[in-house]
């Protein structure tokens, strides 16, 4: 596997021409369409589509969650940016990539993060003909007022120094207006037979710290946090959040990293991951579909088919289980950052088989996930702070 380093300076002239030479408008916010969710009640459906909705994560002020979906209805099946407004209702914005190369490849936008400020982080990639792994792929900065305006920041794949091979950026938290977080994942793409379509499956590396005040953008491996199954930062902090491969822990460390401390073990109730903070508390994945899968070329990793969602409030160290609401199992769940109560998270479907007396012997989990927005539940722990 050959390892090169990201290109900071030089970014290739075509991977500029691909971000620059062209755009759709996006949606402007209150144009139009439906207002109010598909349906009343707790959790909201966001979303409603046969392509995928993932990655979500809340606007700073809490107006709404920016997220990554599947342009279907156009038939080019590109993955582009929308913003749904909190509580639900059509897209309020859209933003697609477009440029060349993009008439005949799939441009995938994904793992957006935004800033206080407006500033816009996330994952670029153009994948043509029947390639398996993206021919261009960037980590780059923006804002929501001109998304399009994409300056690449860092090539991937890429191998940052004391780090191995990132070959995409996952959600992106901002820690103020010049630093973020992002956990390094590389991508494997296992067969199941020869002639099977390849899976694709992140493995979580490090996390990298990207600073943007200087004279040039800088990005530092984390001590501390290789391997991990997901990290966390947030505005005003400076102290990290992470999980590691089938482990019912969570960990915190330093953002200039460190040796991690446990912060909660979720003991009995199953493997803890893709944690999110805001406000004191903590909102993570535990139990569930996730297990142990391996290849003995490409090894070991872990396979997450999603689980149940709960709140841990950081100060007292209490952890609240929030009601699933329906046959499904969730995923990268993301709280609204002023202190409100929804949860912003991927729900797959999970469909139950049943016998003749009636009785569950087996049950089937969606590959395509929807956006759902759950509510805190009443009664716990008022919030301390970040």
């Amino acid at each position: 596997m050959t390892r090169a380093r990201p290109a900071l300076r030089s970014v290739p002239w075509i991977l500029l021409a691909a971000l620059a030479c062209g755009h759709e408008d996006p949606i402007e916010p209150g144009s139009g369409g439906a207002t109010g969710p598909f349906a009343p009640g707790d959790p909201v459906r966001l979303t409603l589509s046969p392509g995928y909705d993932r990655t979500p994560s809340w606007l700073p002020d809490g107006s709404g969650i920016i997220h990554s979906f599947d342009r279907t209805q156009s038939g080019q099946f590109d993955r582009c940016l929308g913003v749904v407004p909190a509580g639900g209702a059509s897209r309020t914005f859209e933003f697609c990539g477009a440029g060349a190369g993009s008439p005949d490849s799939l441009d995938a936008l994904e793992g957006a993060g935004a800033s206080a400020g407006g500033r816009l982080m996330f994952q670029w990639s153009q994948t043509s003909g029947v390639r398996t792994s993206p021919n261009s792929s960037a980590l780059g900065v923006a804002t929501l007022a001109s998304p399009w305006d994409f300056t690449p920041l860092l090539l991937m794949r890429n191998t940052l120094p004391g780090g191995r091979v990132h070959a995409r950026a996952a959600r992106v938290d901002w820690l103020d207006e010049d630093r973020a977080v992002y956990l390094g994942e590389d991508l494997l793409y296992p067969r199941a037979c020869s002639n099977c379509i390849p899976d694709t499956i992140p493995v979580g590396r490090e996390g990298v710290l990207v600073n943007l005040g200087g004279a040039a953008p800088s990005f530092t491996i984390i001590p501390g946090t290789e391997n991990a199954t997901s990290l966390a930062g947030t505005p005003g902090s400076e102290q990290l959040y992470l999980t590691l491969p089938l482990d019912t822990r969570v960990f915190r460390l330093p953002v200039t990293g460190g040796v991690p401390e446990v912060v909660h073990d979720f003991g009995a109730l199953g493997v803890v991951r893709d944690v999110a903070v805001a406000a004191g508390r903590l909102y993570a994945i535990v139990g569930g579909r996730v297990f142990a899968a391996g290849d003995p070329i490409l090894g070991t990793w872990q396979e997450d088919a999603g689980g149940m969602l709960y709140v841990l409030d950081l100060a007292s160290g209490s952890a609240t289980e929030v009601p699933m609401g329906g046959d499904r199992l969730l995923r990268r769940p993301y709280p609204d950052p002023t202190g409100g109560t929804g949860i912003a998270v991927e729900g797959y479907a999970l469909t139950l088989i049943r016998d003749d007396l009636g009785n569950v012997v087996d049950s089937l989990v969606s590959r395509v996930p929807d956006l759902w927005q759950y509510q805190r539940p009443a009664g716990l722990p008022a919030a301390r702070g970040r």
